[in-house]
């Protein structure tokens, strides 16, 4: 197993008994540009249910493009499978482990001549599972498998739940700043523009209040005013201070004036496989001097932070996601909302190099999108989205409390 593209959290499963074929949505007729790959697969269990995240490269914008087709294994009713086509080749020396009484293991095959990966599921106890749910966020598939008698996790529950404990250092990072304006918007709004970084020290700031409100949180702002504050100084800043969480806030730019009107809504990424082996290198090459440990020794401590990161860093984009989608702004179209949910990406962003504690960034909306920048400067809105980020930090203990992190 390459362990830098394959990785368990303690208690993971993943499984399902089918009886049907499920076959996934396919968006349009894809161009003949390279096919995108798999990048990741991440585990991941609660009391609840097991989730399995795959995660794809920048060649997928929306996971909801991937073809695929789930199989039950008709001579083994203890094994699914899923077929992935045009994808590269994801390859992995031998299975994944997990052993938690529910799954036993995850195998992956690889058939190039079909540009298709086979991921089987082996059910370690088939009497615990309940159903199953697949869907796409961003840049992931999200595979949802639930035990009998799980109940429906309700992040507004959790959100009206008072946290206990002491109080947990939360590092708030208003990106850009001083003569880092940030993004900008190409049109003038009463009169002026709007510039990213006064955006995201409003919000900033707000979370902060609200943070601190709550009993639970000690919220540190890396910049408090108008300043310019480079990215390492962030990330030091963030260490220094013993942050069990980093988040930065920034607003989007659609880059393309052909997109200003149609890129819209909230992003929030995490850091990406190239970024976190980049990260992964420069620590091991700091940490090789001095100590008495092999390299090997090092290496394997090195992982085994970046993977904790990576995932508790989803974890906490996956919570925070939760927050935003019950309003209606944020809730799927489907469930009655307006739809400016995109999802969660993986992005190599600096202020996300950091191992030490879980590291989002949450792109709050388009400072290009002409509407979308209105909102943005909108105090109203800006409470909003300042709260959702309150709320998901909250929803992001509970569950990391209900599953004994």
């Amino acid at each position: 197993m390459r362990r830098s593209n394959l990785r368990c959290a303690p208690g993971l499963l993943i499984l399902g008994l089918l009886s049907l074929t499920v076959v996934g949505h396919v968006a349009a007729q894809r161009s003949s540009r390279v096919r995108p790959r798999m990048d990741d697969l991440l585990c991941f269990t609660d009391p609840e249910k097991t989730r399995i995240v795959l995660q794809f490269n920048e060649a997928v914008r929306n996971a909801g493009e991937v073809l695929y087709e789930v199989h039950p294994y008709p001579e083994n009713p203890r094994v699914f499978y899923i077929d992935f086509y045009d994808l590269r080749p994801y390859f992995a020396d031998q299975p994944l482990p997990v052993g938690d009484g529910l799954l036993q293991q995850v195998e992956i095959d690889n058939f190039p001549d079909r540009n298709a990966i086979r991921l089987i599921f082996v059910i370690q106890d088939a009497s615990i599972f309940d159903r199953f749910d697949i869907r796409p966020d961003g840049q992931s598939l999200v595979i949802d498998l639930l035990r009998h008698g799980a109940q429906q996790f309700d992040a507004g529950e959790f959100i009206d739940q008072p946290l206990m404990g002491q109080r947990r250092i939360v590092v708030i990072d208003p990106g850009h700043g001083g003569s880092d304006p940030g993004a900008v918007s190409p049109f003038r709004v009463g009169g002026r523009t709007i510039q990213e970084k006064d955006v995201n020290l409003a919000i900033a700031r707000v979370v902060r209040q609200r943070l601190n409100a709550t009993g639970f949180f000690d919220a540190r702002l890396t910049r408090s005013d108008d300043r310019f504050m480079s990215l390492d100084d962030r990330v030091e800043f963030a260490q220094r201070m013993n942050a069990e969480v980093f988040i930065s806030i920034h607003a989007n730019d659609a880059g393309n004036p052909d997109r200003y009107r149609e890129a819209r809504g909230l992003e929030l990424y995490f850091l990406d496989t190239a970024g976190a082996r980049r990260h992964a290198g420069q620590m091991l090459s700091e940490m090789s001097n001095g100590h008495r440990e092999s390299r090997d020794q090092l290496g394997d401590l090195v992982i085994g932070r970046a993977s904790e990161q990576l995932q508790s860093s989803y974890n906490l984009c996956a919570a925070i996601s939760m927050a935003f989608r019950i309003h209606r702004y944020w809730k799927a179209q489907r469930e009655g909302g307006d739809g400016w949910y995109r999802g969660i990406f993986r992005g190599n962003f600096a202020v996300l190099r950091n191992f030490d504690m879980p590291c989002v960034l949450v792109e709050t909306g388009f400072i290009t999108n002409p509407e979308e920048c209105r909102h943005l400067i909108n105090p109203e809105f800006q409470a909003t989205v300042a709260q959702n980020i309150v709320d998901g930090l909250i929803v992001y203990y509970h569950t990391r409390e209900r599953s004994g992190g």
